[in-house]
């Protein structure tokens, strides 16, 4: 029940748990519901779930589609159950949400094998919720300078790291610009441009991928630059698109994991979260302090008018 709640606000749809009883072959779904309290909807997303199951026994796999997500808990071949989502039906899933998806799944496994204590469960699950905790309270920000620095301290604390940044392309596009920073150099580095395929920041946006580099001086992408412009040293760093996936605006980045560790692919997919929904509220904030601008325009003229009109 506590997984299905934190994935239907996670993606913002209903996801539903199903697990079978391996002695009587009984379903059971989560969210629970009395027998009398199901509605149509309801019997009709089981039904649902029920006939991708046996469709994932026989051919293995999961199923993706527009508007559906169902990943099998355990083997293909051998499943426990079953994670289902249902969203808009026109609209297929982000990639960051699948394999969200895919980690749950996974997890489940582990604790319906017992080789994953609930403890762990849990701390994975917090971190999940503090991370969707702090999106809407991203969502909140009042203009769009405050909410990029609010990402990059929110990154910096979910990825536990040194620093995080967001560099964006600038006007003609030929270079990115760190539009802001947080840690130790936030100072130093925001504003400095550098050319647009430098670096693994370069590399990320011009490959549309995301990595991880836990030794970042073996990666032949690996600029000094910026080191160089500060006077740090880069040990690790994740570093994820930003914007639609066929046309990336920039690129995030965390540096440094804390403690000298490995920054870990589940670090990676929940940066890759942050960034994609962080890249929505940026959007509509920046739109909304366009629309504020123009508004402030129009007005200052009309009062600029009215002052000089040969009426008064």
């Amino acid at each position: 029940k506590k997984v299905a709640s934190i994935m239907e606000e996670a993606i913002r749809c209903s996801v539903k748990i199903m697990t079978i009883d391996e002695q009587t072959g009984e379903f059971f779904f989560y969210p629970e519901k009395k027998e009398d309290m199901l509605t149509d909807e309801d019997t009709a997303k089981h039904e649902s779930i029920i006939k991708t199951f046996k469709e994932i026994e026989e051919t293995g796999g999961a199923a993706e589609r527009a508007g559906f997500l169902c990943f099998p808990i355990g083997g293909e071949k051998n499943a426990r159950g079953v994670i289902a989502a249902f969203g808009d039906e026109k609209v297929n899933f982000p990639s960051h949400e699948v394999r969200l998806f895919r980690e749950v799944a996974g997890l489940m496994k582990k604790i319906l094998e017992n080789s994953l204590l609930i403890n762990d469960m849990n701390r994975s699950l917090i971190k999940m919720q503090s991370l969707f905790s702090a999106v809407k309270e991203l969502a909140r920000a009042s203009n769009y300078r405050k909410l990029l620095d609010d990402i990059v301290e929110t990154a910096m604390k979910i990825n536990d790291c040194e620093g995080a940044s967001i560099l964006l392309l600038n006007g003609s596009e030929d270079k990115l610009k760190f539009a802001a920073v947080s840690g130790e150099h936030s100072s130093q580095l925001v504003g400095f441009e550098f050319p647009r395929s430098e670096g693994i920041a370069g590399w990320s946006l011009e490959q549309k991928r995301e990595g991880v580099i836990n030794e970042v001086s073996q990666s032949p992408y690996f600029s000094p630059r910026v080191d160089e412009v500060v006077g740090s040293l880069t040990r690790n760093l994740m570093v994820v698109p930003l914007g639609p996936a066929d046309e990336p605006v920039g690129v995030m980045e965390a540096v440094n994991k804390l403690d000298g560790g490995d920054f870990s692919p589940q670090d990676l997919m929940y940066f890759g979260i942050l960034a994609s929904q962080a890249f929505q509220i940026i959007e509509k904030a920046r739109l909304y302090d366009e629309l504020n601008e123009r508004s402030e325009e129009r007005r200052v003229g009309k009062e600029c008018r009215s002052r000089w009109s040969p009426y008064h």
